[in-house]
């Protein structure tokens, strides 16, 4: 009989990672792949193999803290559980009547040979008897598990007159149909390596990884058929929005190549022509700037690319164009009346020259029309500060609110 061995999961939930890297390293399997396994649920381990194969696997893998189950193969009923082997039975000493029949012959014939019992004799007191055989080493604990699997002792089972005849071919195994030849099929790819061998490295060859033989997967009988995949049903539509438009639909930049164009054959001089060595592409030459445009590039580096600079300069040219026409106007006003109080003077002093009384009234005329010119000029004053403060303002506003500084 076989036996299927297949892990139900991890004795501790939470130390699934654990136990997988724990079984990786034991057999030389990928731990990623049983870290998957085990999510998935019961996989199996070892598939068709003896009841002490199974046991010893199923052993090993508890001891590195999985929940291992050992089932049969052709029932799929999990496997006894081991039991302590009996005794040998006493050896059968045949008796004169027994041994008269023909039938007790046959059964003798059958049987392997008695092995004769020496008698016993009993020792005297203080000592063992010369004619006593020797104890028997009192017997071995029963072994199970991993334990029986690493003792390495194999004990031949002997079947007597079975084993003579399956060894000269007169007993032969029949199959239902009555067919007497029995096909030898090759046993199943191991997922693991037994017990006792060295492990092997991921990427072994020989059965150390999960291979296509499916000694690794759960059986079919368990899970049935696996399901055929359905297609993969994508929407027309979506590959039309998300694909890109052709290379082809983009107009390519027409280029202009010296003749020949690169890639072009090149054309062999005609016979009797002067060879003419190719012309060498010089380095462009240094384009001349004109110097207005690197004036204006100062400028705007120094000027228009600095805040502070262009609030102090915006101020300094308000005050200097207002008080042009400022000191322009109360020039002009000033000059007027210096011109008009000079001529009336004139008038005076021509007067008095001959009367003293028109000299006396000159003085005081003099005095009356410089008093009057002085609050002119200062009337005139007053009104060209005014015109300075209003022209300021105006270029102020106009330099800082209308002009887009930012923009130029």
């Amino acid at each position: 009989m076989s036996y299927h061995v297949f892990i139900e999961g991890a004795q501790n939930p939470a130390a699934v990672a654990d136990v997988a890297a724990a079984i990786a390293r034991r057999y030389g399997l990928p731990a990623d792949a049983l870290e998957q396994r085990f999510a998935a649920g019961r996989f199996r381990v070892k598939a068709n193999v003896d009841l002490d194969t199974a046991r010893a696997f199923a052993g090993d893998l508890t001891r590195l803290g999985a929940i291992a189950a050992i089932v049969d193969a052709a029932t799929g009923l999990p496997a006894p559980a081991a039991t302590p082997t009996a005794p040998a039975a006493a050896p059968t000493v045949a008796t004169p009547a027994a041994a008269a029949s023909p039938a007790a012959a046959a059964a003798s014939a059958r049987r392997p040979p008695a092995i004769p019992v020496a008698p016993t004799v009993r020792a005297p007191a203080g000592g063992r008897s010369a004619a006593e055989p020797p104890v028997p080493p009192p017997p071995e604990p029963l072994q199970s598990g991993l334990a029986a699997a690493y003792s390495g002792r194999h004990e031949a089972h002997d079947l007597g007159v079975l084993t003579s005849a399956l060894e000269s071919g007169e007993l032969r195994l029949a199959t239902l149909d009555g067919s007497d030849d029995v096909a030898d099929e090759a046993p199943p790819a191991e997922s693991f390596s037994p017990p006792g061998g060295e492990p092997r490295a991921e990427g072994a060859p020989a059965g150390g990884d999960l291979d296509a033989a499916g000694a690794f997967s759960p059986p079919a009988e368990a899970f049935g058929p696996p399901p055929e995949e359905a297609p993969l049903d994508i929407d027309p539509a979506a590959l039309v929005r998300t694909t890109p438009p052709p290379m082809a639909a983009v107009a390519a930049p027409e280029l202009e190549y010296p003749d020949p164009a690169p890639g072009a054959p090149a054309t062999a001089p005609a016979p009797g022509a002067p060879a003419v060595a190719p012309a060498t592409a010089s380095p462009p030459a240094a384009v001349a700037v004109p110097w207005h445009e690197r004036a204006l590039a100062a400028v705007r580096a120094q000027f228009l690319d600095r805040p502070q600079v262009r609030f102090a300069a915006g101020i300094v040219l308000a005050v200097v164009l207002a008080w042009i026409p400022a000191r322009l106007y109360w020039g002009a006003k000033v000059d007027a009346e210096q011109k008009a109080l000079t001529a009336s003077l004139r008038e005076v002093v021509a007067a008095a020259r001959t009367d003293e009384a028109a000299w006396q009234a000159y003085t005081e005329a003099a005095t009356a029309q410089k008093g009057l010119a002085e609050s002119r000029m200062v009337n005139h004053t007053v009104t060209a500060l005014l015109v300075w403060l209003a022209l300021g303002g105006l270029i102020g506003f106009v330099y800082f609110k209308k002009i887009p500084w930012d923009e130029l």
